[in-house]
């Protein structure tokens, strides 16, 4: 067992009211520090480590699993063993994946401080993980492929990453290409899916852009959930988004300009080479200092803006927002906080009173004036409405497939479940600025 001072160690910064009278007995955990985390099988009575098998068969899944568990907020995260595996419930599109990678989201440190996005204690969380099918239902993934589970049904803990083996819907995981003659994955994908689903979703649904004159499988998100998709598939919470958000004389077309803030984001790197494969013109703020230089080479393409902002006078950032588009600046996304979404707000200009569109997707800012119409991703749509997510994942797919799509740079960072906690240390303090940390199972 981990001992209580392990719980109780020193903290600062983010952790100075991390809760520090917590017994083992209030956590209800049987929390271990141990030489190994894998799985346990069971046969016979009698446990026995789980070696790692880029085969696994589906008779080999262990019954019990080490697990990361969130027991209170303001808490680490705790290695728990003798947890269950997750087990498929549906016999239509239900996968069970052995995971490789987890890419570390800033929600994932967000959430153990501040309590968002937990439905229920205590928690496993992790939205983006990597890894192996072992069990499947659908023929379309079969056992032995190599996905990309994209894990946004935060209120089912079997889909969540923080654990050796995950649940996910087919519908919500991407089959990956190996990379090269190495036949190996690329640890970079495991950090691409809850930024690619909400920047797929922003643009195509919140602002209109259409996707399917842009290669490689693209489509029209919103005539998919206009035309396509019963209303009441839609879920009721993100219906009137997704039918009425933005009308059809409103849409993102070729040639407009489109502001995005947080340069350094890997949702602002996915804004932007979506954006600029449907024809738009991006004008990215951020921290010049820190990411100009890399978000203006990478890529050498779509993954580049047509315009780098310094975003450390925010006031001058506005003035050339508001200059860059000729007075025509309607579209613009914030990655980054409602504060900042405040000053797109600012930026967004019009001609004739026509509407203009802002997506918070850090949070919504507060006393917008009039004709500011502010958008919440319906990021539901993906995982409840079956068509939307199948097309997504295809659509990432082929661009990776075909080498269409500039992935973030990532850290991978070694020491299974147990190093997560001093990963999102370093997320917290903002050490690792324009990378995504990836750790390996």
């Amino acid at each position: 067992m981990i001992s209580q001072p392990e719980i109780q160690q020193p903290t600062r910064g983010a952790f100075e009211d991390l809760r520090r009278g917590l017994s083992i007995a209030d956590l209800k955990a049987n929390v271990i520090s141990q030489t190994t985390e894998l799985p346990l099988s069971i046969s016979n009575g009698t446990k026995t480590p789980h070696a790692p098998s880029s085969n696994t068969a589906a008779d080999d899944v262990p019954e019990l699993q080490t697990v990361l568990l969130l027991y209170q907020p303001k808490t680490r995260y705790a290695l728990t063993p003798k947890h269950p595996v997750p087990e498929i419930r549906s016999e239509k599109n239900e996968l069970l994946i052995k995971i490789e990678y987890i890419g570390l989201n800033p929600i994932d440190w967000k959430s153990s401080d501040f309590g968002w996005g937990i439905p229920t204690l205590p928690y496993i969380s992790g939205r983006d993980f990597l890894g192996t099918v072992v069990r499947s239902s659908a023929p379309s993934r079969p056992i032995g492929s190599t996905v990309l589970a994209v894990s946004t049904d935060y209120r089912d803990v079997r889909k969540s990453a923080y654990q050796h083996y995950a649940v996910s819907a087919a519908h919500t995981v991407c089959s990956l290409p190996l990379s090269g003659q190495s036949g190996l994955v690329d640890p970079s994908h495991a950090s691409l899916g809850v930024a690619f689903t909400a920047a797929v979703l922003a643009l195509g649904v919140c602002l209109g852009v259409d996707f399917s004159s842009s290669g490689a499988s693209g489509f029209d998100f919103l005539h998919l959930l206009r035309s396509g998709t019963p209303a009441s598939s839609i879920p009721t919470d993100v219906r009137a988004e997704c039918l009425h958000g933005i009308s059809e004389a409103e849409r993102a077309r070729p040639g407009d300009w489109i502001a995005i803030w947080g340069g350094g984001t890997t949702t602002a790197l996915m804004l932007t080479q979506l954006a600029k494969a449907a024809g738009l013109w991006v004008a990215l703020v951020g921290d010049a200092k820190k990411h100009g230089g890399r978000v203006s080479q990478r890529g050498g393409g779509l993954a580049a803006p047509d315009l780098m902002i310094d975003c450390w006078d925010e006031e001058r950032a506005v003035d050339v927002l508001r200059g860059v588009a000729g007075g025509r600046l309607r579209l613009a996304v914030d990655t980054v906080s409602k504060e900042t979404a405040g000053k797109l707000a600012e930026a967004l200009t019009s001609e004739g009173g026509e509407r203009v569109h802002l997506v918070g997707l850090s949070g919504a800012p507060k006393n917008v004036r009039e004709g500011v119409f502010v958008h919440t991703v319906p990021i539901k749509v993906f995982h409840e409405v079956e068509a939307v997510g199948l097309q997504t994942m295809d659509w990432l797919a082929s661009l990776l497939r075909e080498g269409k799509l500039v992935t973030p740079e990532v850290e991978v960072v070694e020491g299974g479940l147990r190093s997560v906690n001093g990963a999102l240390d370093r997320m917290r303090k903002n050490e690792v600025p324009g990378k995504r940390l990836v750790v390996r199972l």
